[in-house]
């Protein structure tokens, strides 16, 4: 043994060092850690008693319950050492209860044989880099959340001031894609705009306020209003933007804010444009890419004046406005970043960038936008606007016989006539439905004589797309109108619904030889992609209405409904609902997250189910998660409220 010590050096220098060391040192030795060895610094915490030979426990009972016997009694299980850092200690000494934060470290004291003997503790009082540290971390934090809350803030005023939608327009295809700069000191300037004249032409817009933040969101809001305004009343461009450079001038902060406003025909493709200090439009075709010329313009209260420049834009290519955002890249040259602007684009268009199905407009702002970003990454705003010529639809003319599988027949004639437009969801989901319920109510109350005798009961759909982006749905039958009943008959939620789901709904006399026209206007729109940090790609999918189906859980406890539940399934909805709900005092939960259409054939046949099971003592449950088909038609039917419906789960 002395030996071995003599190895290590100097007994006198190594007890001083233990001593001396400026850290916190303790030995202790066998299962009961009875210290055997302790340094003065530890003196403090004895509160003028003797330590050595009395148990860990005993000697800091404190910090027992703060798990430091427990690191001891583990060292000397398993022989392996053990280090921690910045743990909060709290001792009790002369001036009371204190708390500091120690980094320390536990060794295993081993007999020559190899055994653990006992313990050797070190610790060192880290409070003050603790103490700077947590405050580093909480200023850290302060400032995400205020980063959080002014990003919400821009976020919340773009949503409420940009267009969330697009107008579909004949004989045009769009596409908008707006990526919030990441640093919220940089982002809320940049707007775009898509006018649908009643002449057939379409007004493009893309234009960016100098400045960041909420400020420039409102401002934008302001700027984007004024003009929008005046193209709107049809006015030629350079009015226009005299209008809007009037208001510039009294409001310092809108001075040297950029546009590019394109007036398109899509019939002809001729195109007037104004570049007012904005990068020219790219027109993507092919090999023949290029760069739209400067008109010449500059930013607004600049004093250039906005003359204006003509274009065509032929069939099959895509004409693409942008903002600066796109172009002034963090470690690319501008003119660098305008070449890969046009080279992304036309691969983007030609599709030998990514081959992802949908409209070419879709692919050049969305594909675009993803492989010029995630190479470097961005620093403002990114707006695009993509525009390309299509075919106008052509009329959707439907005539029908009436029967209960219509109401299907006429929700296919109408997907087929929409996809190709690419509406947006919540559009073609007002258009079907309302339909539906339409041609439901024909069922139901036109043709009543009809049931007995067997005669015809002739229908008619027409839908037709205006210059200005409404659909006009007319339906018309031959038959006699029957007011609805009181909803208390549980008759006529449908054309609630229809009411609510549709801009605007008239009802008129057919004429000769009788029957009755229901009109449906409903303007047209196709979302844009407002679009924060990483979420940078969208993708889009189309699916067929599911058949109406219904299965149960293996328990019986649930019954979930799938697909259209219409005047041709109602019936079997209806069966399935009372098979279910026909056991006094069962339990059970419709799950109608599935459904992909609820007409009010079906909302009547789940309220009178649900009054029948409620009469025989059975416990229902209807859920129809937020968002969901059912979710949106029971509130359209007011029956997602607690007293309306109690069996609704929330």
């Amino acid at each position: 043994m002395d030996d071995h010590i003599a190895d290590l050096g100097s007994v006198e220098a190594m007890v001083g060092a233990f001593r001396d060391g400026g850290i916190v040192s303790l030995v202790v030795e066998g299962p009961d850690l009875r210290l055997v060895a302790a340094n003065d610094l530890l003196r403090p915490m004895a509160g003028g008693r003797d330590l050595l030979g009395l148990p860990y426990s005993e000697a800091f009972p404190g910090a027992v319950g703060q798990g430091f016997a427990e690191l001891y009694h583990r060292v000397m299980e398993t022989g392996e050492p053990i280090a921690n850092h910045d743990w909060r200690v709290q001792v009790d000494l002369p001036g009371g209860v204190t708390d500091f934060y120690a980094s320390f470290w536990l060794a295993p004291w081993r007999n020559p044989d190899g055994t653990v003997r006992g313990v050797v503790g070190h610790a060192i009082d880290v409070t003050d880099e603790t103490n700077r540290r947590l405050q580093v971390e909480a200023q850290r934090k302060d400032a995400e959340r205020r980063y959080e809350h002014a990003r919400a803030v821009v976020l919340t005023l773009q949503d409420s001031l940009l267009p969330d939608a697009l107008p579909v327009v004949p004989g045009l295809q769009t596409s908008g894609r707006y990526l919030l700069a990441q640093d919220d000191a940089a982002a809320g300037g940049d707007w775009l705009d898509v006018i649908a004249l009643p002449t057939g032409r379409t007004i493009l817009v893309v234009g960016d306020v100098v400045g960041h933040g909420v400020a420039a969101s409102a401002l934008m809001g302001q700027t984007r209003a004024v003009l929008g305004e005046r193209l709107s009343a049809g006015v030629p461009i350079t009015e226009a933007l005299e209008a809007l450079d009037r208001a510039a001038r009294r409001n310092p902060e809108a001075t040297a804010t950029t546009v590019a406003v394109v007036d398109l025909d899509p019939a002809t493709g001729d195109l007037t444009y104004c570049t007012a200090g904005h990068p020219p439009p790219l027109l993507v075709a092919g090999d023949a890419t290029r760069y739209l010329r400067p008109t010449g313009a500059g930013p607004l209260a600049s004093g250039h004046g906005f003359p204006t420049a003509q274009a065509h834009l032929g069939e099959g290519e895509v004409l693409l406005l942008y903002t600066d955002g796109i172009i002034e890249r963090p470690g690319r040259e501008p003119a660098r970043a305008t070449i890969d602007l046009a080279t992304v684009a036309r691969r983007s268009h030609d599709g030998t960038a990514f081959r992802d199905a949908g409209f070419a407009t879709d692919r050049v702002s969305s594909q675009t936008l993803e492989l010029l970003v995630r190479d470097g990454g961005y620093s403002d705003d990114i707006t695009l606007l993509a525009a390309q010529r299509v075919p106008p639809p052509e009329p959707l003319d439907l005539t029908f016989d009436a029967d209960p599988r219509t109401p299907h027949a006429v929700r296919r004639s109408l997907d087929d006539w929409l996809k190709p437009l690419g509406v947006a969801d919540v559009d073609a989901f007002a258009l079907k439905h309302a339909a539906t319920e339409v041609v439901t109510n024909i069922l139901d109350h036109a043709y009543r004589d009809a049931e007995s005798d067997g005669a015809a009961r002739p229908g008619r759909l027409t839908a037709t797309l205006e210059a200005t982006g409404d659909a006009v749905v007319r339906i018309s039958d031959h038959g006699r109108w029957r007011g609805p009943s009181p909803l208390g008959e549980g008759r006529g939620r449908g054309l609630m619904m229809v009411n609510q789901l549709i801009d605007h709904v008239t009802i008129s006399p057919a004429g000769v030889p009788g029957g009755t026209v229901v009109t449906l206007r409903h303007a047209l729109a196709r979302q844009v992609q407002l679009l924060a940090g990483a979420d940078r790609t969208t993708t889009t999918a189309g699916a067929g209405e599911e058949r109406f189906r219904t299965d149960t859980t293996d328990d019986g406890a649930t019954l979930r409904v799938h697909g259209a539940v219409d005047t041709a399934s109602a019936g079997s909805f209806r069966a399935a609902l009372f098979l279910h709900t026909s056991r006094p005092g069962a339990r059970l939960q419709i799950d109608l997250n599935d459904v992909t259409l609820l007409a009010s054939v079906g909302v009547q046949a789940l309220v009178d189910v649900l009054a029948t099971a409620a009469a025989e003592g059975v416990t229902v449950a209807v859920v129809a998660a937020p968002g969901t088909t059912a979710q949106h038609v029971l509130h359209l039917a007011r029956l997602d409220s607690e007293d309306a419906a109690p069996h609704l789960e929330r």
